[in-house]
């Protein structure tokens, strides 16, 4: 028996599998996209037509009883169970209109997804994304939800650029063993350099920093990582999408180094166009999943100086104090601390 179950309010599966209405009438023939999405979900994970199917969709509810109006994570679950094993698959969807935002958002969106994932109980359990595709038209409203009832569309035949950004989350992904189901239906005609790189998780630390660096304005990082022989130190900006991005590429670094890694929050106040903005810290529970991975994380907000010459020129001597201070409090060898001045002059 496997058991699909999917969430009933989450904004973007409702769009897609039509939740609400399934859910209210019991009657899971409503579901939409069962054949162009869900049955290519299926077969990517190795089930095959035999398989006798539920379908299930669930409200979440809040700490007082009600049903919430949202519902946190583009995922679904697929599950089987038997004599002889059991196993569960998390599905997360990346975003709707690809050509627009596509598939970086995948960054954004996947840390709510990947926490629940990664406290489930289950021994055998694997985490994939599935590249929504949305057919692309100036015309479309997307706050339209009827737009939905045919427009989700294979990737054959859409051409369209794979971007670095993109690439760079398909290699994150890969870095933390995340399997993308129809990953294979991208169109790299426009891109082969991409197509080559996207194939391999991130190896080093520093090769993730150079790639991530390279697609960044230089007067706009959204982080900075610092490493030598022992240790990794990621600086992170945590407003809006800067945040969960971090909390990725923490989570990525844990992943393929052997020694520790500390997560310094950074504030980030000022928009380009001098607005101010709220500086909020990465959410608890992200952070607890970020100490779960064995990640060093500081709950202190350190203010972000934007011109590297004067952090090197005016402040070297502060922040190597600061690292000292950090190196010595979690067991480091102090020696090390001083190599944080090199980074901002590479």
């Amino acid at each position: 028996m496997i058991t699909v179950t999917l969430p009933k309010r989450n904004r973007l599966l409702q769009k897609v599998f039509n939740t609400i209405a399934v859910h209210e009438n019991r009657d899971d023939s409503l579901l939409t996209h069962r054949t162009d999405v869900l049955d290519v979900i299926l077969t990517g994970l190795g089930f095959n037509s035999h398989d006798k199917i539920e379908i299930k969709v669930v409200p979440e509810y809040n700490q007082d009883g009600r049903e919430s109006k949202e519902q946190n994570g583009q995922f679904i679950t697929i599950e089987r169970s038997s004599q002889e094993k059991s196993e569960i698959h998390y599905v997360f969807f990346s975003y709707e209109f690809p050509n627009e935002t596509r598939n970086g958002y995948i960054v954004a969106k996947l840390p709510i997804s990947y926490r629940i994932f990664y406290a489930d109980a289950h021994e055998n359990k694997s985490f994939n994304v599935f590249l929504l595709c949305v057919t692309p038209s100036d015309a479309i409203d997307k706050n339209d939800e009827t737009v939905y009832a045919d427009s989700v569309t294979s990737f054959a035949g859409v051409v369209h650029a794979v971007n670095d950004y993109q690439t760079f989350a398909y290699k994150i992904c890969r870095t933390l063993s995340i399997n993308i189901i129809n990953y294979g239906q991208l169109d790299w005609s426009l891109n082969r350099a991409n197509e080559v790189e996207a194939q391999t998780p991130f190896r080093s630390v520093k090769k993730m920093k150079d790639f991530r660096n390279k697609m960044v304005r230089a007067n706009n990082k959204s982080s900075y990582i610092i490493e030598n022989a022992n240790d990794t130190i990621l600086y992170g900006k945590t407003f809006g999408n800067n945040g969960f991005e971090i909390i990725l590429m923490a989570a990525a670094a844990k992943a393929i180094t052997r020694g520790k890694v500390f997560l310094w929050q950074i504030k980030d106040t000022n928009r380009l166009d001098g607005e101010d903005r709220n500086a909020t810290p990465i959410t608890a529970d992200n952070l607890e999943l970020l100490k779960s991975l064995g990640i060093e994380c500081f709950d202190e907000l350190r203010d972000y100086t934007p011109n590297e010459e004067a952090l090197v020129d005016g402040d070297a001597r502060n922040q190597a104090e600061f690292m000292k201070n950090l190196m010595r409090k979690y067991g480091s060898d102090e020696k090390n601390a001083f190599f944080v001045i090199a980074i901002f002059k590479d």
